[in-house]
């Protein structure tokens, strides 16, 4: 393959440190162990940080690392892997000059045996770097269905030298066949929505250190509950409070910035989802509790189970309350999908509020009823 690719350099650099960012002591001293590892996963859903807490990372640590931002062109095997050759040559100027001619030479139609041949030359030529160094992988989701970049990042990974960490930040854990067994064998480090949200105290810090807001306690509840610790929410909310917006019209959804936060969901979230997935979160978002037996019940859609645990496992803001069979959405999207269910579509919107009453009805569920009959 003749073509040649042109490296875009900043594709290269970490992302530029802002300066509302908050240094979380517990999340940085996760990362720091990334040195012990051969993998570490960063997954979260959008806005949460991943890219920051990375180039933070990197920046305290100090460590020989080279980076590489994914873009949506680099879906093939080719480009991404040319990618991570450069991404090296930052730090090791000759490195992968046999990988590159190899790949030159490549026809469109890459075969198994040439996957393996990329992933041989790769290692070979990493186990002769000298020194310990961290690849970053940042939107790795962008690139997740290609079937060649997962064959042969997995191949990559399972001979990878104790020289080479590799770092993926994606939305979307790889559904790789072997993470389970690196996971048992203590070789993969995961860092989870969980870790990256900003709990009441770094709401606090972030609200008064970096935009010089005074909030009471009852304020402060009542934007985090609304948020859940969402990094993107909380700096949103911060500047409009800061330009003199009340916080109670941002709270009761009265104010534009919550659009604009409506809109941030719609495109980096819900337009990401088939049309099917798309209809199905519309209707799950005006159940309080869902559970596939409710959603198979009042939506009549069959296999419900298996879709919510999809969406759990792709960070799409729904999350499986531990220890059960109820998912439940983050506030901020569960809002934003029933204002477009009410506004899009208002009829489907109360047969469906309708459903929900007579069924909880039916099963004694006498609050769950009313609120259902309160919204039609």
């Amino acid at each position: 393959m003749n073509t040649k690719l042109t490296i875009v350099d900043t594709k290269l650099m970490p992302p530029l440190i802002k300066n509302n960012h908050i240094r979380r002591a517990s999340l940085m001293r996760k990362l720091k162990t990334a040195v012990n590892y051969p993998l570490t996963i960063v997954h979260s859903g959008a806005g949460y940080g991943k890219s920051t807490a990375l180039s933070l990372f990197i920046h305290d640590v100090r460590h020989n690392f080279c980076w590489y931002t994914i873009s949506n062109n680099d879906d093939d095997i080719i480009p991404f892997v040319t990618y991570i050759v450069f991404s090296l040559r930052k730090r090791n100027p000759f490195f992968g000059a046999e990988l590159l001619e190899y790949m030159n030479s490549m026809g469109k139609y890459i075969r198994e045996e040439e996957i393996y041949t990329l992933c041989a030359l790769f290692i070979n030529e990493i186990s002769h770097i000298q020194d310990e160094i961290i690849m970053i992988l940042d939107d790795f989701h962008l690139v997740d269905h290609s079937f060649t970049i997962n064959q042969w990042l997995e191949r990559v990974i399972e001979h990878l030298p104790e020289i080479l960490h590799i770092v993926i930040s994606t939305r979307n854990k790889p559904k790789w066949n072997l993470l389970t067994k690196w996971k048992v064998s203590g070789k993969v480090l995961e860092i989870l929505e969980e870790d990256l949200t900003l709990d009441t105290e770094e709401v606090e810090l972030l609200f008064q250190d970096f935009y010089g807001l005074k909030l009471e306690q009852t304020q402060l509840q009542s934007i985090f509950q609304l948020t859940e610790g969402w990094a993107i929410a909380l700096s949103m909310i911060a500047e409009q409070i800061e330009k003199g917006t009340s916080i109670q019209s941002i709270l009761n959804y009265h104010h534009s910035s919550m659009e604009e936060l409506f809109h941030y969901l719609a495109i980096e979230v819900f337009s990401k989802q088939s049309p099917i997935i798309q209809s199905f979160l519309e209707q799950a978002s005006i159940f309080e509790d869902i559970t596939p037996q409710v959603c198979d019940e009042i939506l009549g859609i069959q296999g419900s189970e298996l879709m919510l645990e999809q969406l759990a496992e792709r960070n799409a803001f729904l999350h499986k309350i531990w220890g059960s069979k109820q998912y439940r959405f983050h506030a901020l999207f569960k809002a934003s999908l029933q204002k477009k269910l009410k506004v899009e579509q208002g009829s489907l919107h109360r047969k469906l509020h309708e459903q929900c009453a007579r069924y909880y009805e039916k099963k004694n569920f006498w609050e769950q009823a009313i609120y259902h009959y309160e919204q039609i």
